[in-house]
């Protein structure tokens, strides 16, 4: 090729613009509206007027009713899967929403009822409790007795005897509480026997619950157990360490 042929091709050769770059993240289609009267007549009436009380988007509201309603049924049923398995309806929810769009106001509407008859549980609790206590250091004050007086029980089949006729230890009051917020495993593993046999995480700040002393980064990975819970909104205490006292008469609800 000569130098007259090669200059011909280059002056023959079509400019081409460099392309601009791509954005990193798709620009996202407008969302779809949220099906409400998939939720039936009672949640998705529910959630319709928690959304005219607070003028929250529709589907903030159908969330925290649908949380709100998980909370409420989990403890009673199961669902049985094609297969035959038998699996916890327990459902997990997370809200992403702008600071204002009325988050913590619709789980508040939301979870209401639930704080009522927390309220209630609350109360049989401290009317229950002295009448255990006392009855639990009467039991242990006559097992002391058995076990210690070798004059009226001198072997281990007199003992043994007194015992059953003794019967085992009185049952403590369910713990009241139904919501929690932040909770390490620990904590909720030991509430749930003590406790109601429904219970839900409710946080109003997502990050502040993954990333805090439950799921953060230094929890050691042994340790890092999955649990059935849902649940969001914060208000006061929380399940907290497993070596922190369990009760706690209000709490909260899934990440917003």
């Amino acid at each position: 090729m000569t130098s007259h042929h090669a200059k011909a091709v280059f002056d023959a050769a079509v400019t081409v613009l460099p392309e601009s770059p791509l954005p990193l993240q798709r620009e996202l289609p407008p969302a779809e509206p949220f099906p409400a009267d998939a939720l039936g007549s009672l949640l998705g009436n529910a959630a319709k007027a928690i959304q005219v009380k607070t003028q929250a988007p529709l589907a903030i509201c159908a969330q925290s009713v649908l949380g709100a309603a998980t909370l409420a049924v989990q403890g009673h049923a199961d669902v049985r899967l094609p297969m035959g398995q038998t699996r916890p309806i327990s459902c997990y929810f997370i809200t992403i929403g702008a600071s204002g769009e009325r988050k913590s106001t619709a789980d508040n509407e939301a979870l209401r009822p639930i704080r009522r008859h927390e309220e209630i549980l609350r109360q049989q609790y401290e009317a229950e409790l002295p009448g255990y206590l006392n009855a639990r250091d009467a039991w242990a004050k006559q097992r002391d007795q058995v076990l210690n007086n070798k004059k009226h029980y001198p072997d281990v089949q007199t003992k043994e005897v007194a015992l059953k006729l003794l019967g085992p230890m009185p049952m403590a009051p369910l713990n009241p509480m139904l919501i929690c917020t932040e909770p390490t495993f620990e904590g909720i593993e030991r509430l749930l026997p003590l406790g109601q046999p429904s219970l839900g995480v409710f946080s109003a700040e997502g990050g502040q619950f993954v990333g805090g002393h439950g799921c953060g980064r230094r929890r050691s990975p042994a340790r890092q157990r999955p649990c059935r819970a849902c649940g969001t909104d914060s208000r006061s205490g929380a399940c907290g360490p497993a070596t922190a006292p369990s009760f706690c008469r209000a709490a909260a609800w899934p990440c917003t």
